[in-house]
């Protein structure tokens, strides 16, 4: 389990990371009043940085890779990435075709060509699991993972062609353009990532060999917890950023304000009760998510859900300073941001205990990081954060009218 999340962890964050080169960029410039007459242009220089990355990427795995398993104390990871290259080369047209889509805020295939790419995965682990055990190892898993990809990938090119440049026209220009944006964007998602998963790294890489993959499925499981929560927050910045980018255009950044304080503010009061009902009954969360075997891991959970509240506000910063035109602002703070949870981390599993070091460093950097990033948008936006409570206690006052209703209404009927 240890090894397959680091495996999952390293192809996630390598997606991830070209999405964030490719997507902020790309939606950015086709929302830009002065390139509306460059459409297929941007689509073009988009894609040709895509396969690009992807194909240094595949390089660095082969040539690299096996250094990286060995600093992780796992050699079978080397293989296991080599395995994977067939997924990096399909997520190119995945990618592409969902960086379309959301330029374009056409939000239902999106959900739909995931819920092929995941729904195909999940299905495809059950079978396993359930009717042919002795198949069920990771390579397997791999194997499933093209699959679902692959056909994810025939549905998103079907449904996206009216909107693709089926045209190659190429213009060096706006490629340079796209890569001077999107490099703080690009650095950003990578040090955003590398901080997000620096538990699982440096809980390998320092604690007891035999101990450190043991002890990162700990962290994984509460990871995906953490990733749930995620969810709400992670979709309202997808689906703001371009409104964002449109707002920041044309009618500045008051409008920008009032998108970043209300959306945090009704974000914050729906993952505030989770937390705490997270907090209360982490035993019973971990037996759903990971099983009775994984009990080891509720301290972890404890200690990190509380702060992970704050993570609304971090994603939120993240799409705002791009929108408006201030990608090096984000890629600084995420920069320090890292430098901070490395550091913390590390010192902390060599100095309280290797299980429950990390928990303690994400703690240390999550409450520095509200500090950073809130005075970043004061001074940006002028955001404050008696307007995102404002907006949290509405939302309170709101859901709670709705409820009101519905029960007056079933009394009635």
């Amino acid at each position: 389990m240890g090894l397959w999340a680091l495996f999952t962890t390293v192809t996630g964050m390598v997606e991830m990371v070209k999405v964030g080169l490719l997507r902020n960029a790309t939606i950015k410039f086709i929302h830009h009043p002065g390139y509306n007459a460059n459409q297929k242009e941007i689509q073009v220089a988009s894609l040709i940085i895509n396969i690009a990355f992807t194909i240094i990427i595949i390089l660095v795995l082969i040539l690299f890779g096996k250094l990286l398993a060995n600093v992780l104390n796992t050699p079978r990871l080397y293989y296991l990435l080599l395995l994977s290259i067939p997924l990096f080369v399909l997520q190119i047209l995945y990618n592409h075709c969902e960086i379309v889509q959301q330029a374009y805020m056409k939000y239902p295939p999106i959900f739909m060509a995931t819920m092929i790419r995941q729904g195909l995965f999940f299905a495809g682990v059950v079978l396993l699991f359930f009717f042919f055990k002795k198949h069920f190892t990771l390579v397997t898993l791999i194997i499933i993972q093209i699959i679902a990809l692959t056909l994810a990938s025939i549905f998103f090119l079907r449904v996206t062609r009216q909107y693709l440049s089926l045209v190659f026209s190429y213009n060096k220009r706006i490629i340079i353009q796209l890569l001077q944006f999107g490099k703080y964007v690009f650095g950003t998602a990578l040090f955003s990532n590398l901080s997000r998963y620096s538990d699982h790294f440096l809980t390998s890489a320092v604690s007891n060999p035999l101990m450190g993959p043991i002890y990162v499925s700990y962290y994984n499981a509460v990871s995906r917890l953490t990733n749930l929560i995620d969810v709400p927050s992670l979709a309202a910045a997808d689906v703001l950023f371009p409104k964002n980018a449109q707002a920041s255009g044309v009618e500045g950044n008051a409008k920008v304000k009032y998108y970043f304080e209300r959306m945090c503010g009704t974000l914050l009061a729906l993952v505030l009760p989770i937390s705490l009902f997270v907090f209360i009954f982490p035993r019973f969360i971990i037996s759903i998510i990971a099983g009775k075997s994984y009990f080891a891991a509720v301290p972890i959970l404890q200690v990190t859900i509380l702060v992970s509240a704050l993570r609304p506000i971090f994603n939120q910063f993240g799409t705002t300073m791009d929108a408006i035109g201030k990608p090096r602002i984000n890629f600084l703070v995420n920069t320090f941001t890292l430098c901070i949870n490395v550091f913390s981390i590390f010192l902390c599993i060599k100095y309280t205990n290797d299980k429950m070091g990390a928990a303690y460093g994400t703690v240390i950097t999550y409450i520095l990081a509200f500090i950073i990033i809130y005075f970043s948008l004061r001074k940006n936006l002028n955001i404050e954060l008696k307007n995102i409570l404002s907006y949290l206690w509405i939302t309170y006052k709101d859901l709670f009218k709705i409820m009101k209703n519905f029960i007056t209404r079933m009394r009635a009927s």
